[in-house]
């Protein structure tokens, strides 16, 4: 690379997340003092916002005041990186609490069109807001819902013109790709793959009669989501079988082989799964066959067991109960998405569209050809070329989805540019 591209990339590297100074692998979640009991009710018993270590399995209080008495439901749980506030939902409202001090201090009513469930909920960085699945109680209807937050409180809106049939996804059970816009989620044999811009279904990756996809989650560094895959089982909450798998579009494919069920009897997904994507480390918390909590991390190269630690929380406490949601630094990757569009060109170049799908443009008015380089997140060149004068065509067809980075000319180049295939 020459020196003008090489700077340019380290820049996109060190906001994408390739290059990280100090990892950051926070995370948080709720404790209270309920009996440790996953059908215990809450009402009544104090809940704490928890700073998580996943490296140690330790969980500590942030603060020593509790932040109520809130029945918390499984898997709505975010962060707002902007604010560093931890949104939680129960009794009919959001809830925020500040990730420094652990105090609550913001509470939102949820006002839905009509009664149901809400469940879900992901914060996309790509357009700072929350995307969650609405199921309408007397229909039974499913759609994809935004929380839009008034004066009133927390407003739940359909994205979903239509609603989306034979979806179940509850529990955490959803990832959101905000590079492509794509919510993933968990469905009966598979994965539906949602246009977050629409709330339709794109569309499904199958898996086996008897195998299922759960506790999802999108890894920045890669621009993959990954899950685990279960087999022999009825539900996603009791698996024979489970193996760390990622997936594109191109289908579900394991990494890996299949976990030792002596050392993992079952995986809790409101307790933890996350990703530290400057380790390629998917976290998960799971049971010993012994009934005994631990948390689990398995390499994203090969799906192998990297560590093994019993999760630590305070005397007289139970928890996480929440998904424990990584901060993993994620204002770096938010950054990334919210900056320019990461081009420098010489007048008269244009690269165009951007997303892209099968083909991408290169417009310029230069009577001499160009010589092109793709590079990935990695720093690989995977397609290179000649364009012609005009308007000359990449196709992109052979390349899965994700992030390049595009370069034109050799030595002084005249054009570089941040491309997303869609």
């Amino acid at each position: 690379m020459n020196t003008e591209f090489t700077s340019f990339f380290a820049a996109v590297m060190l906001a994408l997340g390739t290059v990280a100074a100090q990892p950051d692998v926070s995370a948080y979640g709720l404790i209270t003092d309920v009996p440790e009991d996953p059908l215990a009710d809450l009402d009544g018993h104090e809940l704490f916002l928890a700073h998580f270590n996943p490296l140690t399995g330790e969980c500590t209080k942030i603060s020593e005041d509790p932040i109520g008495d809130i029945f918390a439901l499984n898997g709505l749980a975010y962060i707002d990186p902007t604010e560093m506030v931890f949104w939680f939902a129960g009794n009919q409202a959001l809830y925020g609490a500040d990730t420094e001090t652990g105090a609550l201090i913001e509470t939102a009513p949820i006002n839905a069109p009509e009664p149901g469930s809400l469940n879900g909920l992901h914060y996309n960085m790509a357009d700072s807001t929350t995307y969650g699945y609405y199921h309408a109680a007397e229909t039974g209807d499913n759609y994809i819902v935004r929380i839009e937050f008034t004066s009133t409180g927390a407003d739940v809106v359909y994205v979903s013109q239509e609603p989306l049939p034979d979806l179940y996804s509850m529990f955490g059970l959803t990832a959101i790709d905000p590079f492509l816009g794509h919510l993933y989620m968990y469905k009966n044999q598979g994965v539906a793959v949602i246009d977050l811009a629409e709330g339709n279904e794109i569309y499904t990756l199958d898996t086996a009669p008897d195998e299922s996809v759960m506790f999802l989650r999108f890894n920045p560094a890669d621009s993959t989501v990954y899950g685990l895959l279960s087999e022999a089982s009825q539900s996603p909450f009791g698996p024979n079988g489970l193996t760390l798998c990622k997936v594109t579009a191109q289908g579900i494919e394991t990494v890996g082989s299949q976990l030792d069920m002596n050392q993992v009897a079952e995986p809790v997904g409101e307790g933890l799964a996350m990703i530290d994507p400057d380790e390629s480390v998917y976290y998960m918390r799971g049971y010993t066959p012994q009934g005994e909590h631990r948390v689990y991390g398995l390499s994203l190269i090969d799906g192998s067991m990297v560590s093994n630690e019993a999760l630590e929380v305070p005397e007289g406490f139970v928890g996480p109960r929440l998904n424990v949601i990584d901060h993993g630094d994620i204002t770096r990757w938010r950054d990334a998405l919210l900056s320019a569009e990461e081009v420098t060109a010489a007048p008269g170049y244009r690269v165009f569209p951007n997303p892209a799908q099968e083909f991408l443009y290169v417009e310029f008015d230069a009577p001499q050809r160009q010589i092109f380089t793709l590079y990935d997140l990695t720093g690989s060149v995977v397609q290179s070329g000649m364009l012609d004068p005009g308007r000359a065509e990449i196709s992109l067809a052979a390349l899965p989805e994700g992030i390049y980075i595009l370069q034109v000319g050799t030595e002084g180049a005249v054009l570089t540019s941040k491309v997303v295939k869609h």
